[in-house]
């Protein structure tokens, strides 16, 4: 018996982890044998002899609609904002005179409690296709393409880093240091004296939100207007190594920031919900990238658990 003349769309556009590339769409190949009829009378249109749908697609990720049909239901990442908290020793005494006139008390604690706060827009949003919950997973990591932290990478930070801390917008991270005491200039004796900040710790801790949302140029029609796509993305961390920066003026003691080194073994780091829903001003949800004390997080893998058709 012919069968009608239909296609086949995915309802969302998986990528191909067998490569480990989420860059890289899943063949959509169609298995047909397309029957082109004359134009004699009486018309027979045209027809396929056989089809089979999508074949590395899983069924529940297919729609069958009249040919040509259209509609690609394709996803991005995008890395919505950085936020950042600095905690440090400021107001810092360098040199004090216990003698009259000005009888200035020791500087023990030395300084007060500093605290930076900002962040910053994020706007890689890249288009990426995630794969199927039964598929071999993907490892962002051993790609090395933007989302996941330099290993191994060694920078400081402190107040006058105005900019943002360094490896702001693909990972979470908080790393703590206990300072070191200061030095100050005993103007009486001439001579030097050491004290414990008052802020006896420098932290830095960052703060990265994502969201999963339909790519710009993603074309639905009404056979899939209403489906919800949803999913899983999948964190890893590495450990970070946090050293005290002394002060330039005083070689080996006061402050001068904190210096952060990213390890290079990463260990699992959890698990984190998204869903998309293809409509009309869909807005996504924010997705945070847990921080925890001693870690530098980040996404390393990104699937897709169930679609749920319109009905």
């Amino acid at each position: 018996m012919a069968l009608p003349n239909r296609s086949a769309k995915p309802y969302v556009v998986l990528g191909t982890p067998e490569d480990n590339d989420p860059f890289l769409a899943r063949d959509g190949t169609e298995l047909s044998d397309e029957q082109v009829t004359g134009t004699g009378k009486p018309r027979q249109i045209g027809f396929y002899s056989f089809q089979h749908w999508l074949k590395d697609y899983p069924d529940a990720n297919i729609a069958v609609v009249m040919a040509p049909g259209c509609g690609l239901g394709w996803l991005q990442f995008e890395f919505w904002t950085s936020e950042w908290d600095f905690t440090y020793p400021s107001d810092i005494v360098y040199e004090y005179d216990p003698d009259p006139p000005l009888s200035q008390p020791a500087p023990d604690p030395n300084g007060d409690i500093g605290t930076q706060t900002g962040d910053i827009p994020n706007s890689l949003m890249p288009q990426i296709f995630p794969r199927w919950h039964t598929d071999d997973a993907y490892d962002f990591e051993a790609l090395n393409f933007g989302f996941t932290p330099t290993a191994g990478i060694t920078f400081t930070y402190n107040e006058q880093s105005v900019s943002g801390p360094s490896q702001m917008g693909n990972c979470s991270y908080e790393a703590t240091v206990t300072n070191l005491d200061s030095e100050v200039l005993n103007v009486a004796t001439s001579s030097n004296e050491y004290y414990p900040f008052l802020q006896t710790t420098t932290e830095l801790k960052v703060t990265t939100k994502f969201k999963i949302s339909p790519h710009p140029d993603n074309i639905y029609s009404c056979w899939s207007e209403g489906t919800v796509i949803k999913g899983k993305v999948a964190f890893k961390s590495f450990d970070i190594t946090a050293d005290p920066v002394p002060s330039n003026s005083t070689p080996g003691y006061g402050y001068g920031g904190i210096e952060i080194t990213f390890g290079t073994t990463s260990a699992d780091a959890g698990e984190a919900d998204w869903e998309v829903t293809w409509e009309d001003g869909y807005t996504a949800a924010e997705v945070t990238i847990p921080r925890t004390a001693g870690k530098v997080t980040f996404i390393n893998d990104f699937w897709v658990t169930e679609v749920i058709k319109p009905t």
